[in-house]
């Protein structure tokens, strides 16, 4: 219900900046103080709002934050960095990443955008996210290509703002889509 405050500040600050405005012309071309005080007002609360919604960071956040990360290692081939946020649980996990990882020589890797994100329950600290990359590398398969991704994380939080990968899967962008 409230995703758009605590996801995007966007539509209360452009609404609250066009209240603003409004207001100030209103006031300006009334000549009336009144105005002039709600117009202030107005914008003391929307930066207030602005202000609450970059202090809550959400388990999206904190994921998406997480995959801008695990991008940079997949460019720098940086398996290590990615084995580190593979729950320590699920070393099966860790060593198909670790073969895929050795079979491809990247050169770019950058999100293009989420699909879905499936938070986690109560009582379940578990989590889905499926979202789209543009890569391109050098498979020892395939030879020199670029292509786009479909990826599906499966993730535990293992502390406080720590999400650990528990499982993946990769497929066509268009993979699913009902047309």
């Amino acid at each position: 219900m409230a995703y758009w405050l605590t996801e995007n500040s966007m539509v209360p600050m452009i609404t609250g900046a066009i209240l603003v405005v409004i207001l100030l012309l209103m006031s300006f071309s009334a000549r009336d103080r009144l105005l002039a005080i709600v117009a202030l007002t107005v914008g003391v609360l929307t930066l207030a709002i602005v202000v609450c919604e970059q202090l809550i960071v959400t388990d999206q956040e904190e994921v998406t934050a997480t995959l801008y990360v695990l991008a940079d290692h997949v460019s720098n081939n940086n398996a290590d960095g990615i084995l580190a946020y593979i729950s320590d649980d699920h070393p099966q996990t860790a060593v198909r990443a670790r073969n895929e990882m050795a079979s491809v020589k990247f050169e770019s890797c950058r999100l293009i955008g989420t699909n879905y994100f499936v938070g986690p329950k109560p009582g379940n600290e578990k989590a889905e996210i499926c979202f789209v990359v543009a890569a391109s590398g050098t498979s020892k398969q395939l030879g020199t290509g670029a292509s786009n991704v479909k990826v599906k994380l499966y993730l535990k939080r293992e502390s406080e703002s720590n999400w650990k990968i528990i499982d993946y899967k990769r497929e066509l962008p268009h993979a699913g889509l009902k047309l």
